[in-house]
């Protein structure tokens, strides 16, 4: 492998054994960001899930609401939508 910067700056090791140093060694990249947990990120993340799970319960209430409406709703047209099909039924047959 020819010895070029780009070389020398992805295979670090390769570098190492290239100059005759063939003890141990261990590459350690450094890292520009880091996660640190504190107090705080456990209180956001415990609100956060009250948030979604009150967002699923009132989601849940919805459905369920709207559900109901589609019923009654259905229940309450359902003689008017039978009269209009069995209208159109009788135009139908008698063209």
């Amino acid at each position: 492998m020819p010895d070029t910067a780009r070389n020398r700056d992805l295979y670090p090791q390769d570098r190492l054994q290239a100059a005759g140093d063939f003890t141990m060694a261990y590459y350690q990249q450094t890292c520009d960001s880091y996660f640190v947990e504190s107090h705080e990120d456990r209180e956001k993340r415990f609100r956060d899930e009250v948030r979604a799970r009150e967002r699923f319960a009132k989601r849940q209430t919805q459905l369920a609401i709207a559900e109901e409406l589609s019923q009654l709703a259905s229940q309450e047209y359902e003689s008017e939508i039978l009269h209009h099909m069995e209208a159109m039924e009788v135009k139908r047959h008698a063209l």
